[in-house]
């Protein structure tokens, strides 16, 4: 039997195509006016990303702490629309908006607390790199199944567009989490 065949189902991760979670701006991320340094908000970003997997899709996430091979980023796109300011608490929504056989793209917003105002948005592509050969590799067909059930496909193919729809709808990206549903 093979145990990561069996690991990825649906029922297993649940899948949460947009998980949310919140984190307080801390005294050392910021600038003397008390606004986070531009070079954190990637950094929190992605910390939450992690934290988010662990906490929606344990079995994913103990899948790329046992393997060897995991994502690896290779570029990132962000824009920056809002101060995040020292003491305040955001919120961070992060899915997976493409999926290939050797990658995936993510979307991570930053918001207020009610989610209400976009302060950042960042779409980062993600190889999956096998490290014992530090080569791209080609996602095993059981992690491929599960990024397929998590893609929360999106219309705009480009991170301005994507970011004009997110600002302009209301209740910021809770009423933009996603394009079209399939």
């Amino acid at each position: 039997m093979n145990a990561s065949r069996d690991m990825f189902t649906t029922e297993a991760l649940a899948c949460v195509r947009r998980p949310r979670s919140f984190l307080k701006i801390k005294f050392s991320d910021c600038d003397a006016f008390g606004h986070l340094y531009n070079v954190r908000y990637l950094g929190k970003m992605i910390d939450e990303r992690e934290e988010q997997v662990a906490e929606h899709y344990p079995e994913l996430y103990q899948y790329s702490l046992l393997r060897q091979a995991n994502w690896v980023v290779v570029s990132t796109d962000i824009r920056y629309l809002r101060p995040a300011a020292q003491g305040e608490l955001v919120c961070i929504e992060s899915s997976v908006i493409e999926a290939g056989s050797y990658g995936i793209k993510l979307e991570i917003a930053m918001l207020c607390r009610r989610a209400e105002e976009l302060k950042a948005v960042a779409w980062t592509t993600m190889r999956w790199v096998d490290l014992t050969r530090g080569a791209v590799a080609r996602h095993p067909p059981a992690l491929q199944r599960i990024v397929d059930d998590l893609l929360l496909r999106v219309d705009e193919h480009s991170i301005d567009a994507r970011t004009r729809i997110l600002r302009s709808r209301p209740g910021g990206t809770a009423a933009a989490r996603h394009s079209r549903e399939e």
